[in-house]
């Protein structure tokens, strides 16, 4: 068994390489600086051996976005461009027919010309994971699997070829060598749905954003436009989000509160509803190069932090109770209060339950009842303060360093 040793991980210094185990990323959400499940992978593996870490991926990072210095292999799978159409259906049911042998693993082992300890996937683009679970058999190493949002929800198929999804998924993991779930509610989920055990790793947060923020002005105390709360809002509308942007906008405009929304096109709101004529509640800032300049703009112009779960959340439920806000870590990090709407179910909503004194928890659908407690926060300036002032005591649980440290303890075990 290979030992890894993490005794130098909270001083950054690494003394010894050999300890790491190697890994090779087989995944559909390459580390990198754009989109949640990349950014997880990104700030996970950041102090990780560059010589002892490859990714392959069949999505390169955009090229706006920062990667590790690690290399990079493009893997062409089977039907990938079906994804970008209206018969993307058509490719998941493909998968259940063995899709993912028509990947050559031999290829594969020429081109990157590496021999892992372990092979890491996500489970997300089954045809992926499925082709990363028959790679580790091929070259007889373990299999780790990340999972991040259910197959289930992601990949949704009829009936008569649920079992069948439900079963490969099934089989997949038992054959792993361990399972990192995002959230307890994602624990709790494949324990009942596919028999599995698994270890809860949360997403980390950024040091660098930490960083810049520590220079930031910390006060809470003034809101950024007298007489008017002002909410950020970071992230798209998938999930319901821009759902229930649209039905706070009457509440808003009714305590005279206004969000600022980083990371979503305006002609692309247009398709959920009439943001247009929402001008006097709604401003639309288009998005940035990196999570950090979008989160210091926010820092720079509002008072509090949105969340906006759908309530009830419909559809989403499942989504909601297994998926882990990455965006409520990054929030901890900008020092200010969190609001969040949203069913007593989502996972977001557990945790600000459970930590009552990060921000505001809203779970009824009562506009009366939502307009009160959110303009209290905005009369509120005690109120607010005692909310920014939480993140130290909070921030702990989402370390970058003890995460990799956690993550390499346990992969000691079935390396």
């Amino acid at each position: 068994m290979l030992g890894v040793r993490c005794a130098d991980l909270r001083t950054g210094v690494r003394n010894d390489a050999d300890m790491y185990p190697k890994i090779l990323f087989f995944g559909s959400e390459p580390p990198s600086s754009i989109g949640a499940g990349s950014i997880y992978f990104f700030r996970l593996f950041q102090r990780w051996p560059v010589d002892r870490l490859k990714v392959v991926t069949p999505w390169l990072p955009e090229p706006r976005a920062s990667r590790l210095a690690c290399p990079y292999h493009f893997l062409k799978i089977p039907f990938r461009r079906l994804n970008k159409t209206r018969f993307w259906k058509i490719r998941l049911a493909l998968r259940l027919f063995g899709a993912a042998y028509l990947v050559s693993l031999k290829a594969i082992k020429q081109t990157i010309e590496f021999n892992p300890d372990a092979v890491v996937t996500l489970m997300q683009d089954s045809i992926m994971y499925d082709a990363a679970s028959r790679y580790a058999r091929y070259i007889r190493k373990p299999l780790i699997v990340f999972v991040h949002d259910a197959p289930l929800v992601f990949e949704p198929l009829p009936g008569p070829f649920r079992y069948w999804q439900v079963k490969q998924d099934r089989n997949l993991l038992r054959k792993s060598a361990t399972i990192f779930a995002v959230s307890p509610g994602m624990q709790k989920y494949l324990a009942k749905t596919y028999g599995a055990k698994s270890h809860v790793l949360l997403p980390s947060y950024s040091a660098e954003l930490l960083s810049i923020m520590a220079t930031a002005s910390k006060r809470t105390d003034h809101r950024k436009t007298s007489g008017r709360l002002t909410l950020g809002y970071a992230g798209g509308f998938h999930y319901g989000y821009g759902e229930q942007l649209l039905t706070l906008i009457p509440t808003l405009r009714r305590i005279g509160s206004v969000i600022e929304i980083f990371g979503v096109d305006p002609t692309a709101a247009q398709s959920l509803g009439d943001f247009q004529s929402a001008t006097d509640v709604v401003r639309f800032h288009g998005t940035e190069a990196t999570p950090e300049e979008a989160w210091r703009k926010i820092r720079h112009s509002c008072d509090a932090l949105l969340i906006p779960y759908r309530n009830p959340p419909g559809k989403h439920w499942l989504q909601y109770q297994t998926h882990f806000p990455s965006k409520l870590v990054d929030m901890l990090c900008v020092d200010m209060p969190i609001v969040m709407t949203g069913p007593d179910i989502a996972s977001g909503i557990v945790w600000l339950k459970q930590h009552p004194y990060a921000g505001l928890c809203i779970t009824t659908t009562d506009e009366t009842q939502i307009a009160n407690a959110i303009g209290k926060l905005g009369d509120d300036s005690t109120l607010r303060n005692s909310f920014a002032k939480s993140r130290a005591r909070l921030l702990s649980a989402f370390d970058p360093i003890e995460n990799e440290r956690r993550f390499s303890e346990i992969l000691s075990t079935v390396c």
